[in-house]
This record gives C-alpha cells, structure tokens and sequence, in this order.
C-alpha cells in the first residue's frame, strides 16, 4: 500500500511505482501540482488522488485527513504500507483533536506562521492539535509495517517534523524513516558543478534559521569581503529563514525577503549577483519562488518609486522586486528541499 503526502507527493509516488507494485495507493497533495499515473490494472476506486491548500489548511484538507485515517485503519496487519512524506503536509492533512475545530486549525496556523518562530517550533504546536499528526496515522493503521521515506525541508532533517510526522511515533529514533533528498545533498552537488567551472565555494550548510533580513546583511558582508580580496567565490546555503509578518495583507516570503534586503546591503557594489529561491517553487503566499538580484538592483528600484527598507518594513517584498522583473516564476517543483540561496562574487 502506498500514502504519499506532501509538495513532493506526486513526484515521490511516481518514483515509487516505477520500482514497487502497489495493491492501492493514496496521494495528497497541494492543488494544482502533478500527480503520479494511476497504476495499470488498478481499479480507480484503489488508487485515490486528493488536492488540499498550503501554507493554510482548507476543507479539502479536512477531508484529506478523514480519507487517510480510513485508509490506514483499513489496513491489514500482513500489510505493509509505504509511506512517502514531504514538507507542506502539516496544512494539506488536517484532523483536529476533540474540541478543536477547522477554523482553530487556521486561526493558529495564521498566528504561527507570522510569528517568525522557526518550523519545528511551528510543527509541534500543529500536532499537539491533531489526531493525524505526530504519529496519528500509524497509531490509526492496521498495520504495524509502516516504512516511511521522507524528503525533507526542515533543518536537522528528523523525520517527526516533516510534514508534522504522521507515520513517526513520539520517541522513535530518526532511523524510523529513511531520508532520499534534503537541503545537504542538494548544496553538495551545486558546490561540486561550482567548483568545476572554477569557483571556491564557501558551502554554509542546510540548516540556516533565523531572520530573514538579518542573515541577509550577514551573507551579504561575506560577499562584500570576498570580492575585496578579488577572488571568484560562491556562497551557498540553505534552510529556513524567517520573517515576522506584520502586514498579512501583502504578499512575500523569506526569499523575497532575503533577497530584498540583501540588494540592500550589497547597493552599489559590482560583480555580486544572488539568487534566492525556495526548491517548491513557491515563496510564502506570493506566487513567486523567489527572486535573483544584484548591486543595481536597490537603484532600479528608486527609480520606480520604491525603497527597499519601506517594503521590508511593509512585508511587500513580492510586488516591490517584480516591479524590477527580479522574481523567479517556476509554478509548483515537485521538490521540497528548503530554501537554496547563492551568492555569485565575480
């Protein structure tokens, strides 16, 4: 049996059945994203495909919830269920505890992530008000054979945090799942295709937190130096930034935010060009995946009106760097690695 949850779920159930004959399956998955091919010679009813709303839970995902509960509880005890998790599964599965309703889900949904508190802080206070979170799915199966594979997005990659751990049990080690992509392996390869075509790398790791605008003034001080010493450098890293949001009503995220702030800090200065991006395609509740910018970027931008430190202020990194055509458009990855920033010093 197969359960496939997440940003990445259509592209990891794909994998999967290219590889393993599935009896039934269940994929959910944000609205609008690809899907895996319904096996040859399953019925339809076998193979069931759900889409719900991210970074807030919706009624879809209400219902997303119940159908994995009944999938799971159906299952026999000589069953073994493969479970495939990405990130963005905390909102696309909801199932409050007793007492709780949707709309409390989304109220501390909406608290939670304007706070700036860093994703596993966010995650646990989700499961403490879920029945299929932190483990409620496998406590809910009918099977004890539960092997889970998970691609994850948070720093640290334990596995009880991706996607809130709906197939991991409080007090399991982190080899209860197996991890097949993350924020490491991804900066490792663009540290070696960096390094072939000539450049050092300085490689700061995939488990950046912290404000947003704060490790951007950092990174961009470390590019400032590097280009002094008139060396071809780049700085990568990954993670997950955060930004307090005070203005919900605009639209952005931490890499439109980061990168923001870093034109900023690097204003004026040539031969430092950076991008950052989240892997999903998705940046926060803007329909960018984030932005490419460099030491023009600040003055184009005061030629249109705009200054960098009133939009950052304002949570308006989205419309204030598309008005310069700096934003990145993908639409929806089917990757869930975290955030990939970099940092060209020419």
């Amino acid at each position: 049996m197969l359960f496939a949850l997440g940003k990445a779920a259509g592209a990891m159930a794909a994998a999967a059945t290219q590889e393993i004959e599935f009896d039934a399956g269940l994929i959910i998955a944000p609205h609008g994203s690809a899907h895996a091919p319904r096996p040859t010679g399953l019925p339809d009813g076998d193979w069931i495909v759900l889409g719900a709303s991210h970074p807030e839970p919706d009624q879809l995902s209400l219902a997303a919830g119940q159908r994995a509960l009944a999938f799971v509880e159906a299952l026999r005890p000589e069953d073994r269920l493969v479970a495939l998790i990405s990130g963005g599964g905390s909102s696309l599965m909801a199932v409050p505890r007793p007492g709780l309703t949707l709309a409390d889900k989304i109220a501390a949904t909406r608290r939670l992530l304007a706070s700036g508190a860093p994703i596993a802080a966010i995650n646990r206070e989700r499961a403490a008000m879920s029945m299929v979170k932190a483990g409620g799915l496998a406590r809910a199966s009918g099977t004890r054979d539960i092997r889970t594979i998970v691609m994850s997005d948070v720093p640290g990659d334990d596995p009880a945090l991706v996607a809130s751990g709906p197939t991991i049990l409080p007090g399991t080690s982190q080899a209860a799942a197996a991890i097949c992509a993350n924020s490491t392996l991804t900066l490792a390869a663009i540290a070696d295709a960096a390094a072939a075509s000539g450049f050092e790398v300085c490689n700061l790791g995939g488990a950046i937190e912290g404000d947003a605008v704060a490790r951007a003034r950092e990174h961009a001080q470390m590019a400032r130096d590097a280009k002094s010493s008139g060396r071809p450098l780049l700085i990568i890293s990954g993670g997950e930034t955060s930004v307090t949001v005070r203005h919900p009503q605009e639209r952005g995220g931490r890499n439109l935010t980061y990168a923001l702030a870093l034109a900023e800090a690097i204003e004026g200065t040539s031969g430092i060009v950076a991008l950052a991006a989240d892997s999903d395609g998705i940046d926060g509740n803007s329909p960018a995946a984030g932005a490419i910018v460099d030491g023009s970027s600040a003055a184009a931008l005061r030629k249109n009106g705009l200054e960098a430190r009133d939009a950052l202020a304002r949570n308006r990194s989205f419309l204030t760097l598309a008005a310069i055509g700096a934003t990145i458009h993908t639409g929806p990855t089917g990757v869930n690695v975290n955030d990939i920033r970099l940092i060209c010093v020419h």
